[in-house]
This record gives C-alpha cells, structure tokens and sequence, in this order.
C-alpha cells in the first residue's frame, strides 16, 4: 500500500499518509489533522473514496482543460482547510471511463461531494476559491459529520 509523505504544519513531523486508510490522517506527534488528497483510477475508485469514514470531496477533471488545471491550487488548499473533515479525491477524466460513465459527468470540471457511498452535492464548471469552499461547507453541514470530525 503506497503513502504519501507530509509534513506537519504544526509541529514540522514528517508523517506517511496511506491514501486507503479508513480514518483521516492525523500527526502521528502532535496528533493534528493533516489534509488527505489523493488521485483516483477507475480501479481504485472504490478503495479511495467509498470507504472512508468522513465524506470525499470529488474532482473530476481534464488536464487539458484550463479551468480543471485553475483549481488544482484551490483543490490543494481546500485539502489543507479540510484536514480531518474531508478527503479530496481527484479523478482525470481521461483515464477513468468508468467512473464518468458511472457519474454521468458531462463538463468540466465536475465537483461532487460524497458521503456513506451517496452523492450529497454536486457543480459543475470553473469556481473562484471562495465560492468553491462555500460551497463544500455547504455540502459537508447536509452530510451531518462536518463538526463531528474537527
């Protein structure tokens, strides 16, 4: 099972973050939620973003389209702002078939919100940073576990 390694904002730990662990990451020092972002293959899908016990954030997204390629820093931030409460899945619409046929994607990029296997919110199109964070706010309050998990 593959990590990823981050380091701690609070107390500078550098810390393995399994993308398939069940529960959010958290410093293994100091004991802070650290953000939980992670790229998605129709293989996989299921692993990474169906069970887990907070919700996933999706992005379905092209590399080639531009406003796909504008939120990635949003995206990277919003996993940060969301550390504990959300798991930010991204998903390259060009190499997971299944997942847009599945989805019903049509434009891009696409964002849902999941939570317990059942989609909660859903946008599509190019969002400013605030907009986007508003709106999963939103999403995660509907999905009754946003202040469970802080």
């Amino acid at each position: 099972m593959s990590s990823n390694v981050l380091t701690c904002e609070g107390c500078g730990e550098r810390n393995g973050v399994r993308p398939r662990a069940a529960h959010p990451p958290a410093c293994r020092r100091c004991h802070r939620s650290l953000p939980w972002l992670v790229d998605a293959s129709d293989g996989d899908f299921n692993h990474l973003a169906c069970s887990t016990a907070i919700p996933v954030v999706i992005d379905f997204r092209g590399l080639w389209c531009a406003p796909s390629r504008g939120l990635d820093r949003v995206f990277e931030q919003l996993a940060r702002a969301l550390a504990g409460r959300a798991k930010l899945v991204r998903v390259d619409v060009e190499d997971t078939p299944q997942l847009v046929q599945r989805f019903e994607v049509r434009g891009l990029p696409t964002l849902l919100v999941m939570h317990q296997e059942r989609a909660v919110a859903r946008r599509s199109g190019p969002a400013q940073a605030h907009e986007l964070r508003d709106w999963v706010e939103v999403a995660l309050r509907s999905c009754d576990v946003a202040t469970t998990h802080r």
